[in-house]
């Protein structure tokens, strides 16, 4: 009789533990599941992404090239020495923002696995200078000082 209520038991235990394991089993499903969706969320917003920067891009580059095509048209002609000062300095502003859109497509490519670095040359005194004259603007509105020491 002993014997008999212990096997009685150990198959209500047994019955106990596969309850729980099936429904152990349930929630890693649900937690498959819910990380499946995850992750084509995450392609859609990657997709979602990559078409915003390369819509934005677009709408902005294309003024960008306009006012630096036209600028470099103005720069070749008569100006006074104020006048020309003015346009370079357009010029390398919109040079700079033309990096800066650059930049942000170059991010998109970082993040999709898909960037390359270029080798350039340049002129490092030129390219502090520019940075200068360009922060002077802003600090005189500051009431700050700004040099640099080559």
């Amino acid at each position: 009789m002993l014997s008999f209520l212990v096997i009685i038991v150990i198959i209500i235990m047994g019955f106990r533990v596969v309850r729980q394991m099936e429904a152990e089993d349930r929630r890693i499903k649900d937690l498959i599941q819910d990380l499946e969706s995850a992750r084509e969320s995450e392609r859609e917003v990657s997709k979602a992404k990559a078409n915003f920067l390369s819509t934005i891009s677009h709408e902005i580059l294309t003024p960008i090239n306009a006012v630096i095509g036209l600028i470099s048209l103005l720069l070749n002609s008569r100006l006074n020495k104020e006048q020309h000062r003015y346009a370079k300095s357009i010029k390398e502003s919109s040079d700079q923002l033309l990096a800066v859109v650059n930049e942000i497509q170059d991010f998109y490519k970082l993040d999709a696995g898909q960037f390359t670095l270029d080798h350039l040359d340049f002129d490092l005194q030129s390219l502090i200078e520019n940075v200068y004259e360009m922060t002077c603007v802003q600090a005189a509105k500051k009431h700050l000082k700004v040099g640099y020491f080559m």
